[in-house]
Protein backbone atom coordinates (compact mmCIF):
# COMPACT_ATOMS: atom_id res chain seq x y z
CA UNK A 1 0.00 0.00 0.00
CA UNK A 2 1.33 3.21 -0.65
CA UNK A 3 1.15 6.34 1.31
CA UNK A 4 -1.64 8.11 -0.55
CA UNK A 5 -3.33 4.93 -0.25
CA UNK A 6 -2.91 5.00 3.62
CA UNK A 7 -3.72 8.89 4.09
CA UNK A 8 -7.08 7.70 1.94
CA UNK A 9 -8.09 5.36 4.58
CA UNK A 10 -7.33 6.83 7.16
CA UNK A 11 -9.05 9.85 6.09
CA UNK A 12 -12.03 7.63 5.08
CA UNK A 13 -13.04 6.71 9.32
CA UNK A 14 -14.58 8.79 11.08
CA UNK A 15 -13.62 10.51 14.25
CA UNK A 16 -16.96 9.46 16.65
CA UNK A 17 -17.46 6.50 18.03
CA UNK A 18 -20.25 6.34 17.59
CA UNK A 19 -19.71 5.37 13.68
CA UNK A 20 -17.87 2.26 15.24
CA UNK A 21 -20.34 -0.03 13.45
CA UNK A 22 -19.96 1.46 10.21
CA UNK A 23 -16.26 1.25 10.34
CA UNK A 24 -16.65 -2.49 11.49
CA UNK A 25 -19.30 -3.48 8.48
CA UNK A 26 -16.61 -1.29 6.29
CA UNK A 27 -13.67 -3.93 7.28
CA UNK A 28 -11.81 -0.73 7.97
CA UNK A 29 -10.68 -2.45 11.07
CA UNK A 30 -8.80 -4.76 9.21
CA UNK A 31 -7.08 -2.13 7.36
CA UNK A 32 -5.87 0.02 10.17
CA UNK A 33 -4.01 -3.29 11.35
CA UNK A 34 -2.61 -3.31 8.29
CA UNK A 35 -1.22 0.14 8.84
CA UNK A 36 0.46 -0.59 12.17
CA UNK A 37 3.47 -2.34 10.33
CA UNK A 38 3.48 0.49 7.62
CA UNK A 39 6.80 1.09 7.12
CA UNK A 40 7.84 2.89 10.11
CA UNK A 41 10.72 5.56 8.51
CA UNK A 42 10.20 8.81 8.45
CA UNK A 43 7.07 10.57 7.85
CA UNK A 44 5.59 6.95 7.30
CA UNK A 45 5.59 6.82 10.99
CA UNK A 46 2.53 9.38 11.13
CA UNK A 47 0.71 6.53 9.40
CA UNK A 48 1.14 4.44 12.45
CA UNK A 49 -0.02 6.73 14.84
CA UNK A 50 -3.05 7.67 12.95
CA UNK A 51 -3.77 4.35 12.56
CA UNK A 52 -3.60 3.58 16.77
CA UNK A 53 -5.65 6.75 17.17
CA UNK A 54 -8.14 6.05 14.59
CA UNK A 55 -8.57 2.00 16.76
CA UNK A 56 -8.79 3.93 19.54
CA UNK A 57 -11.53 5.73 18.74
CA UNK A 58 -13.19 2.58 17.32
CA UNK A 59 -12.50 0.90 21.19
CA UNK A 60 -14.44 3.39 22.65
CA UNK A 61 -17.27 1.44 21.91
CA UNK A 62 -17.28 -1.92 23.25
CA UNK A 63 -18.39 -3.44 20.49
CA UNK A 64 -16.01 -2.28 18.10
CA UNK A 65 -13.16 -3.13 20.93
CA UNK A 66 -13.75 -6.33 21.48
CA UNK A 67 -13.97 -6.80 17.36
CA UNK A 68 -10.73 -4.85 17.20
CA UNK A 69 -9.89 -7.95 19.72
CA UNK A 70 -10.93 -10.86 17.55
CA UNK A 71 -9.16 -9.21 14.67
CA UNK A 72 -6.00 -9.66 17.02
CA UNK A 73 -5.49 -5.71 17.29
CA UNK A 74 -3.44 -5.93 20.59
CA UNK A 75 -1.28 -8.52 19.32
CA UNK A 76 -0.52 -5.60 16.41
CA UNK A 77 -0.36 -2.90 19.67
CA UNK A 78 2.16 -5.52 21.77
CA UNK A 79 4.68 -5.85 19.12
CA UNK A 80 4.63 -1.57 19.19
CA UNK A 81 5.59 -1.76 22.38
CA UNK A 82 9.20 -3.22 21.56
CA UNK A 83 10.11 -0.03 19.49
CA UNK A 84 12.28 2.51 20.99
CA UNK A 85 11.05 5.37 19.27
CA UNK A 86 8.92 7.75 22.72
CA UNK A 87 6.14 8.42 19.74
CA UNK A 88 5.61 5.32 19.00
CA UNK A 89 5.34 4.17 22.64
CA UNK A 90 3.08 6.73 23.83
CA UNK A 91 0.66 6.63 21.40
CA UNK A 92 0.32 2.45 21.93
CA UNK A 93 0.39 2.92 25.26
CA UNK A 94 -2.60 5.23 25.18
CA UNK A 95 -4.26 3.40 22.71
CA UNK A 96 -4.19 0.46 24.86
CA UNK A 97 -4.97 1.87 28.06
CA UNK A 98 -8.33 2.62 25.50
CA UNK A 99 -8.62 -1.12 25.35
CA UNK A 100 -8.22 -1.53 29.11
CA UNK A 101 -11.24 0.25 30.32
CA UNK A 102 -14.86 -0.34 28.71
CA UNK A 103 -18.08 -0.96 29.74
CA UNK A 104 -18.51 -3.81 29.59
CA UNK A 105 -14.77 -4.57 30.59
CA UNK A 106 -13.07 -6.34 27.67
CA UNK A 107 -12.85 -10.42 27.48
CA UNK A 108 -10.03 -10.73 30.30
CA UNK A 109 -7.93 -13.65 28.31
CA UNK A 110 -8.50 -11.32 25.59
CA UNK A 111 -6.19 -8.47 27.20
CA UNK A 112 -3.97 -10.85 30.08
CA UNK A 113 -1.12 -10.52 27.47
CA UNK A 114 -1.06 -6.82 27.91
CA UNK A 115 0.37 -7.09 31.61
CA UNK A 116 3.48 -8.88 31.16
CA UNK A 117 4.33 -6.38 28.09
CA UNK A 118 3.34 -3.35 30.06
CA UNK A 119 4.91 -4.23 33.58
CA UNK A 120 8.21 -4.71 31.35
CA UNK A 121 7.30 -1.39 29.61
CA UNK A 122 7.43 0.06 32.92
CA UNK A 123 10.74 -1.62 34.32
CA UNK A 124 12.67 -0.22 31.36
CA UNK A 125 10.95 3.50 30.08
CA UNK A 126 11.26 6.47 31.80
CA UNK A 127 8.82 8.94 29.26
CA UNK A 128 6.32 10.00 31.92
CA UNK A 129 3.39 10.27 29.41
CA UNK A 130 4.61 6.13 28.53
CA UNK A 131 4.59 5.61 32.08
CA UNK A 132 0.65 6.79 32.77
CA UNK A 133 -0.59 5.42 30.22
CA UNK A 134 1.01 2.00 31.13
CA UNK A 135 0.30 2.71 34.72
CA UNK A 136 -3.65 3.23 34.54
CA UNK A 137 -3.78 0.50 31.77
CA UNK A 138 -2.66 -1.87 34.32
CA UNK A 139 -4.77 -0.69 37.09
CA UNK A 140 -7.70 -1.09 34.42
CA UNK A 141 -6.65 -4.75 33.77
CA UNK A 142 -5.82 -5.27 37.37
CA UNK A 143 -9.95 -4.86 37.73
CA UNK A 144 -10.16 -1.11 38.49
CA UNK A 145 -13.55 0.73 37.22
CA UNK A 146 -13.65 4.11 35.59
CA UNK A 147 -16.67 5.18 37.53
CA UNK A 148 -16.60 8.40 35.15
CA UNK A 149 -17.20 6.48 31.82
CA UNK A 150 -20.35 6.13 30.13
CA UNK A 151 -21.76 3.83 27.75
CA UNK A 152 -21.77 3.76 24.24
CA UNK A 153 -24.52 3.52 21.49
CA UNK A 154 -24.43 1.14 18.85
CA UNK A 155 -27.26 -1.06 17.05
CA UNK A 156 -25.09 -4.07 17.27
CA UNK A 157 -25.84 -6.73 19.84
CA UNK A 158 -23.36 -6.52 22.53
CA UNK A 159 -21.44 -9.84 23.12
CA UNK A 160 -21.40 -12.03 26.48
CA UNK A 161 -18.12 -12.68 27.84
CA UNK A 162 -17.46 -15.42 30.44
CA UNK A 163 -17.56 -13.95 33.47
CA UNK A 164 -14.06 -13.58 35.59
CA UNK A 165 -13.68 -13.13 39.32
CA UNK A 166 -11.98 -10.03 40.41
CA UNK A 167 -9.95 -12.51 42.47
CA UNK A 168 -8.78 -14.22 39.76
CA UNK A 169 -7.82 -11.02 37.62
CA UNK A 170 -5.85 -9.93 40.62
CA UNK A 171 -4.16 -13.14 40.74
CA UNK A 172 -3.19 -13.26 37.15
CA UNK A 173 -1.36 -9.71 37.74
CA UNK A 174 0.47 -11.35 40.62
CA UNK A 175 1.51 -13.81 38.63
CA UNK A 176 3.46 -11.69 36.39
CA UNK A 177 5.20 -9.79 38.89
CA UNK A 178 4.28 -6.27 38.56
CA UNK A 179 4.21 -5.45 42.20
CA UNK A 180 8.22 -4.27 41.86
CA UNK A 181 8.13 -1.65 39.34
CA UNK A 182 4.72 -0.30 40.20
CA UNK A 183 5.13 0.04 43.59
CA UNK A 184 8.58 2.25 42.55
CA UNK A 185 6.33 4.16 41.42
CA UNK A 186 4.76 5.71 43.86
CA UNK A 187 8.13 7.57 44.30
CA UNK A 188 7.67 8.92 41.15
CA UNK A 189 8.40 13.02 41.19
CA UNK A 190 4.80 13.48 38.73
CA UNK A 191 1.64 13.02 39.96
CA UNK A 192 0.54 11.76 36.68
CA UNK A 193 2.39 8.73 37.29
CA UNK A 194 1.86 8.24 41.15
CA UNK A 195 -1.77 8.77 40.54
CA UNK A 196 -2.49 5.33 38.60
CA UNK A 197 0.29 3.86 40.46
CA UNK A 198 -1.95 4.59 44.02
CA UNK A 199 -4.98 3.51 42.05
CA UNK A 200 -3.30 0.39 41.26
CA UNK A 201 -2.42 -0.45 44.96
CA UNK A 202 -5.71 0.41 45.64
CA UNK A 203 -6.90 -1.80 43.38
CA UNK A 204 -5.03 -5.12 44.48
CA UNK A 205 -6.31 -4.12 48.25
CA UNK A 206 -9.55 -4.85 47.68
CA UNK A 207 -8.41 -8.32 46.83
CA UNK A 208 -8.60 -11.75 48.82
CA UNK A 209 -6.65 -12.01 52.27
CA UNK A 210 -4.35 -14.05 50.29
CA UNK A 211 -4.01 -11.69 47.63
CA UNK A 212 -3.45 -8.95 50.38
CA UNK A 213 -0.40 -10.99 51.99
CA UNK A 214 1.40 -11.33 48.49
CA UNK A 215 0.94 -7.34 48.24
CA UNK A 216 2.48 -6.94 51.88
CA UNK A 217 5.25 -9.65 51.07
CA UNK A 218 6.52 -7.48 47.50
CA UNK A 219 8.75 -5.26 47.26
CA UNK A 220 9.99 -2.73 45.19
CA UNK A 221 13.17 -2.36 43.14
CA UNK A 222 14.86 -0.91 45.43
CA UNK A 223 14.05 -3.64 48.30
CA UNK A 224 11.31 -1.90 50.51
CA UNK A 225 7.31 -2.86 51.05
CA UNK A 226 4.37 -0.79 50.09
CA UNK A 227 3.62 0.67 54.09
CA UNK A 228 7.24 2.16 53.29
CA UNK A 229 5.98 3.59 50.19
CA UNK A 230 2.49 4.65 51.30
CA UNK A 231 4.03 6.11 54.16
CA UNK A 232 6.14 8.50 52.05
CA UNK A 233 3.71 9.58 49.42
CA UNK A 234 1.89 11.00 53.45
CA UNK A 235 5.18 12.13 54.15
CA UNK A 236 4.78 13.97 50.82
CA UNK A 237 1.63 15.11 51.24
CA UNK A 238 0.42 13.31 48.20
CA UNK A 239 -2.73 10.85 47.07
CA UNK A 240 -3.59 11.18 50.81
CA UNK A 241 -6.81 10.12 50.85
CA UNK A 242 -5.89 6.90 48.57
CA UNK A 243 -3.04 6.13 50.77
CA UNK A 244 -5.70 6.07 53.84
CA UNK A 245 -7.98 3.74 51.87
CA UNK A 246 -5.41 1.45 51.20
CA UNK A 247 -4.42 1.28 54.89
CA UNK A 248 -8.15 0.71 55.60
CA UNK A 249 -8.29 -2.28 52.97
CA UNK A 250 -5.10 -3.38 54.12
CA UNK A 251 -5.72 -3.69 58.21
CA UNK A 252 -9.20 -5.04 58.13
CA UNK A 253 -9.31 -8.54 59.27
CA UNK A 254 -5.88 -9.22 59.68
CA UNK A 255 -4.53 -8.95 63.08
CA UNK A 256 -0.80 -9.43 61.51
CA UNK A 257 -1.58 -7.07 58.71
CA UNK A 258 -3.03 -4.25 61.52
CA UNK A 259 0.60 -5.14 63.47
CA UNK A 260 2.57 -4.20 60.75
CA UNK A 261 0.80 -0.70 59.82
CA UNK A 262 1.40 -0.35 63.39
CA UNK A 263 4.85 -1.11 63.48
CA UNK A 264 5.61 1.17 60.31
CA UNK A 265 7.31 4.02 61.83
CA UNK A 266 5.36 7.26 62.24
CA UNK A 267 2.37 5.61 60.29
CA UNK A 268 0.10 5.52 63.10
CA UNK A 269 0.67 9.16 63.83
CA UNK A 270 0.30 10.45 60.45
CA UNK A 271 -3.29 8.76 60.24
CA UNK A 272 -4.39 10.19 63.19
CA UNK A 273 -3.13 13.42 62.08
CA UNK A 274 -4.94 13.63 58.92
CA UNK A 275 -8.29 12.58 60.72
CA UNK A 276 -7.88 15.27 63.27
CA UNK A 277 -6.53 18.50 61.19
CA UNK A 278 -8.32 17.31 58.03
CA UNK A 279 -10.84 15.71 59.11
CA UNK A 280 -10.34 12.76 56.74
CA UNK A 281 -12.96 9.91 57.07
CA UNK A 282 -10.73 6.84 55.32
CA UNK A 283 -7.99 8.41 57.87
CA UNK A 284 -10.26 7.66 61.06
CA UNK A 285 -11.55 4.22 59.00
CA UNK A 286 -7.70 3.14 58.61
CA UNK A 287 -7.38 3.73 62.37
CA UNK A 288 -10.27 1.71 63.35
CA UNK A 289 -9.58 -1.14 61.26
CA UNK A 290 -6.02 -1.43 62.98
CA UNK A 291 -8.26 -1.31 66.28
CA UNK A 292 -10.51 -4.29 65.37
CA UNK A 293 -8.00 -6.32 63.71
CA UNK A 294 -5.07 -5.97 66.53
CA UNK A 295 -5.85 -9.01 69.36
CA UNK A 296 -2.36 -8.85 70.84
CA UNK A 297 -2.50 -6.81 74.35
CA UNK A 298 1.23 -5.61 73.70
CA UNK A 299 0.11 -3.22 70.93
CA UNK A 300 -3.73 -1.87 72.33
CA UNK A 301 -2.22 0.48 74.80
CA UNK A 302 -0.12 2.68 72.47
CA UNK A 303 -2.64 2.28 69.84
CA UNK A 304 -5.69 3.62 72.02
CA UNK A 305 -3.39 6.48 73.43
CA UNK A 306 -3.69 7.72 69.74
CA UNK A 307 -6.74 6.72 68.48
CA UNK A 308 -9.27 7.21 71.18
CA UNK A 309 -9.54 11.38 69.93
CA UNK A 310 -10.28 10.34 66.19
CA UNK A 311 -12.75 7.98 66.95
CA UNK A 312 -14.60 10.06 69.16
CA UNK A 313 -14.56 12.51 66.90
CA UNK A 314 -16.22 11.03 64.05
CA UNK A 315 -18.88 9.68 66.23
CA UNK A 316 -20.85 13.04 65.76
CA UNK A 317 -21.06 12.65 61.92
CA UNK A 318 -24.01 11.18 61.78
CA UNK A 319 -24.86 11.53 57.84
CA UNK A 320 -21.89 9.35 57.12
CA UNK A 321 -22.95 5.63 58.65
CA UNK A 322 -20.21 3.83 57.36
CA UNK A 323 -17.26 6.08 59.30
CA UNK A 324 -19.76 6.28 62.18
CA UNK A 325 -20.13 2.62 62.32
CA UNK A 326 -16.30 1.79 62.00
CA UNK A 327 -15.51 4.27 64.72
CA UNK A 328 -18.67 2.67 66.84
CA UNK A 329 -16.64 -0.91 66.38
CA UNK A 330 -13.53 0.69 67.16
CA UNK A 331 -14.27 2.32 70.55
CA UNK A 332 -16.04 -0.63 71.34
CA UNK A 333 -12.97 -2.66 70.86
CA UNK A 334 -11.15 -0.61 73.34
CA UNK A 335 -13.88 -0.32 76.07
CA UNK A 336 -13.86 -4.91 76.14
CA UNK A 337 -10.05 -4.45 76.56
CA UNK A 338 -10.98 -2.09 79.33
CA UNK A 339 -13.33 -4.01 81.26
CA UNK A 340 -10.57 -7.03 80.41
CA UNK A 341 -7.94 -4.90 82.66
CA UNK A 342 -10.33 -2.79 85.18
CA UNK A 343 -8.31 -0.77 87.49
CA UNK A 344 -7.92 -1.47 91.07
CA UNK A 345 -11.46 0.08 92.10
CA UNK A 346 -13.07 -1.86 89.20
CA UNK A 347 -13.49 0.83 86.78
CA UNK A 348 -13.14 0.66 83.03
CA UNK A 349 -10.06 3.39 82.50
CA UNK A 350 -11.20 3.61 78.65
CA UNK A 351 -14.31 4.76 79.28
CA UNK A 352 -13.39 7.41 81.43
CA UNK A 353 -10.52 8.70 78.78
CA UNK A 354 -13.85 8.47 75.64
CA UNK A 355 -15.73 10.29 78.44
CA UNK A 356 -13.12 12.85 78.36
CA UNK A 357 -12.40 13.38 74.52
CA UNK A 358 -15.82 13.47 74.18
CA UNK A 359 -17.29 10.16 73.18
CA UNK A 360 -19.78 10.03 75.99
CA UNK A 361 -21.34 13.37 74.89
CA UNK A 362 -21.26 12.36 71.12
CA UNK A 363 -22.93 8.55 72.00
CA UNK A 364 -25.55 10.19 73.79
CA UNK A 365 -26.16 12.38 69.98
CA UNK A 366 -26.09 9.59 68.37
CA UNK A 367 -29.45 8.16 70.63
CA UNK A 368 -30.73 9.94 68.40
CA UNK A 369 -29.96 9.07 65.03
CA UNK A 370 -33.32 6.75 63.08
CA UNK A 371 -30.15 4.36 62.06
CA UNK A 372 -27.43 4.24 64.81
CA UNK A 373 -29.89 4.84 67.88
CA UNK A 374 -29.74 1.64 68.80
CA UNK A 375 -26.06 0.57 68.21
CA UNK A 376 -24.89 4.06 70.38
CA UNK A 377 -27.99 2.83 72.84
CA UNK A 378 -25.94 -0.64 73.40
CA UNK A 379 -22.77 0.25 73.86
CA UNK A 380 -23.78 3.47 76.66
CA UNK A 381 -26.00 0.76 78.60
CA UNK A 382 -23.04 -1.87 78.88
CA UNK A 383 -20.03 0.39 79.54
CA UNK A 384 -21.94 3.47 81.46
CA UNK A 385 -24.76 1.68 83.69
CA UNK A 386 -25.64 4.82 85.47
CA UNK A 387 -26.35 5.85 81.66
CA UNK A 388 -29.78 8.02 81.88
CA UNK A 389 -31.92 6.75 79.09
CA UNK A 390 -34.20 9.49 78.72
CA UNK A 391 -31.46 11.65 79.08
Amino acid sequence: MTLEAAKAVMDSIPDMMELSDLVIDSKLVELLLKLLHFPAEGCHENVCEEAMEKLGIVALSPVGRDYALECRALDGLLEILNSNKILLLRKATQTILVFSRGKPKAPFEKVKPAIRALRDLVASNVDQEVLRNACWALYYLSGGIDKNLKGSCTSKKITSHPVVSRSDIISAVIEEDVFPVLLKLLEHPSPSVVTPAIHFVSSICLGDDSQKEELMKARGTDGRDVLHYLSGLLDRGKEERMVCQCIAYITLGSCPRAKAVFDAAGLIDRLRHLAETKKMDVAATAIANAIIGISDESYINELVDCCIGPLCDYLDVFGRKIICTISLKGLENILEYGEKHKGPDGTNIYSKRIEEAGGLKNLKGMCCSLTMGLEADKILCKYWPVYDTSW
